[in-house]
């Protein structure tokens, strides 16, 4: 997009359905941030798998800490970084599990021979101490975590002069970068 690319809501949500689409895409993985439950921050790289408008979702092991830790407090960040825009998208959002057995059954079956779904069937939790010798899962532990997004702070860094904008439903405004 070019450097006077106009930020409009519809923009920005095109933007992060096309994302969402490309594997390749700079910004596909991204930082999600939030609150353990003893109350420490923490951060890591999730990929964006659907956007819609102010909802942005993941797909994530059933048992990885971040499910209980969104579900005890929901508040989040979700950041990308564009290194061919050179963009920095800060997303404020508030995190909900999709629990419908009917919309993850239906995805698996959209996954379930990619070579992504072996992360799904691991025999034991993400950051577990390693166990050998333990089988797979015959059914996956697959989640979908959605993020109902109510602020987008926009940063675009430019040698020309750096632009910073903040997105709600209610509209756009302009920010000093």
């Amino acid at each position: 997009m070019e450097p006077n690319f106009d930020l409009t809501p519809q923009s920005i949500w095109n933007y992060f359905q096309n994302i969402a689409s490309d594997p390749r895409h700079p910004a596909r993985v991204l930082t999600l941030a939030n609150i353990d439950l003893q109350g420490q921050p923490q951060a890591r790289s999730v990929i964006l798998r659907e956007a819609d408008p102010w909802l942005l979702s993941i797909y994530t092991d059933s048992r990885s800490p971040k499910v209980s830790e969104l579900a005890n407090d929901p508040n989040a960040q979700l950041l990308f970084w564009d290194q061919q825009q050179r963009w920095q998208l800060r997303c404020s959002a508030s995190a909900q599990l999709v629990t419908d057995e009917s919309t993850l059954a239906e995805l698996w079956l959209k996954i379930e021979s990619s070579a992504s779904a072996q992360d799904y069937l691991g025999a034991q939790p993400p950051g577990e101490l390693l166990q050998t010798g333990l089988d797979s899962r015959t059914e996956p532990a697959l989640a979908i975590l959605r993020f109902h997004v109510t602020e987008i702070d926009w940063l675009a860094l430019d040698r020309a002069g750096h632009k910073r904008k903040r997105l709600t439903p209610d509209g756009v405004q302009a920010l000093v970068p």
